[in-house]
């Protein structure tokens, strides 16, 4: 393995175990001590490979909203399916990610960090429009195609379909008897009433 693979997957490391104390402890308890003792190397090791805490949080920020962010282009760009399949899998893939990656939603869709940290709230905003063009894309090839009326904005509707994951995803943390595949079936299906012909 080079110095350069160790850095890169020791950048990953920590990345990971911020975001799992975020997940698990909240944005408050992110230290570089608690990261530290969570990848199991001293506190000083960490600034070898980020210079603070606001880095770290802007490269855990990059990774998982750049994934999802990514994956809905990717989507919203198939030729393959149909607008209301599409969102399917978008609303799949935001539940899922969710699920695997805990801190994404407190970190992506939360005032908390960027009111603490100004500079990561262009990185965040960032994310989150190239998450709403790709649904935006989506509504609008509905409404081009005749699948969708053209009752409301694209826009409008990009919010209102992340609105109703968001409060799933918070109602979800808040009580574990919640299932969010089947949350997710509901969401879909209020969707589909909104916009459907």
């Amino acid at each position: 393995m080079t110095v350069k693979e160790t850095s890169a997957t020791r950048q990953q490391q920590i990345i990971a175990a911020a975001l799992d104390i975020i997940a698990k402890r909240g944005l408050a308890n992110l230290t570089t001590a608690a990261i530290a003792q969570e990848v199991g190397f001293s506190e000083g090791a960490i600034f070898k490979h980020f210079p603070g805490k606001e880095a770290i949080l802007a490269a855990a920020v990059k990774s998982v909203g750049g994934r999802l962010a990514s994956q809905a282009a990717a989507i919203a760009g198939r030729k393959d399916v149909p607008p209301g399949e599409k969102l399917k899998l978008i609303l799949d893939l935001h539940l899922s990610l969710a699920a695997t990656s805990p801190a994404m939603p407190r970190i992506l869709f939360s005032d908390e960090l960027y009111t603490s940290y100004a500079s990561l709230k262009e990185i965040i905003r960032g994310i989150i429009a190239g998450y709403t063009r790709a649904l935006e894309a989506i509504f609008n090839e509905g409404m081009e195609t005749g699948e969708f009326k053209r009752f409301f904005p694209a826009h409008t509707l990009a919010f209102i379909f992340i609105g109703l994951i968001q409060s799933t995803i918070i109602r979800w943390r808040l009580d574990d008897g919640i299932d969010p595949r089947e949350q997710g079936q509901h969401i879909y299906r209020a969707i589909m009433f909104m916009v459907g012909r």
